[in-house]
């Protein structure tokens, strides 16, 4: 039984994907989790959408992010670049 499912997608354009104030990941999410009504919903995504603003701006919607993280994202701790980690490691 699965306990997850997608709940939406959108494909943004390149030619749309300006940037913005608070981030393109922060707009993309925004605009993806506006059908969310209610807190404490749990979002993955890969890499490319795991920024530092995004986590804080999550946070401050109450809702929880999983992600992987690309070793020179700016506002991470710079230990995150020396942590040597297996498949299916993960680290908290």
């Amino acid at each position: 039984m699965c306990s997850t499912y997608s709940l939406t997608m959108a494909l943004i354009p390149p030619t749309i994907q300006k940037p913005t104030k608070t981030g393109q990941a922060v707009k993309i999410f925004d605009t993806l989790l506006k059908v969310l009504e209610g807190k404490g919903y749990h979002i993955f995504a890969d890499r490319y959408y795991t920024t530092r603003r995004l986590i804080d701006h999550l946070i401050t919607q109450e809702l929880h992010y999983t992600g992987t993280v690309q070793t020179n994202r700016v506002g991470f701790p710079p230990e995150i670049k020396s942590l040597r980690i297996g498949h299916m490691e993960t680290r908290h």
